[in-house]
């Protein structure tokens, strides 16, 4: 049993500051408001809305638009 406990408290280790690693240098995409409801629009001029995406992580963020 103990050699079980060694073994795994090693691999840890190893694991995870090799996974810490991996993600360090990684953006994360935060967004905070998710859906804009804009109600009932009549007919007149464009309705616009800003959302707001931070970067959480290390890494740069690239967004890219897609066309629908």
């Amino acid at each position: 049993m103990r050699l079980v406990a060694k073994t795994l408290f090693t691999s840890l280790l190893i694991v995870v500051p090799a996974a810490m690693t991996l993600a360090d240098g990684l953006p994360r995409a935060i967004v905070e408001e998710h859906v804009f409801h804009a109600g009932t629009v009549q007919q007149g001029p464009p309705i616009a809305h800003d959302f707001i995406i931070k970067n959480g992580g290390n890494g740069p963020l690239t967004i890219k638009a897609q066309p629908c």
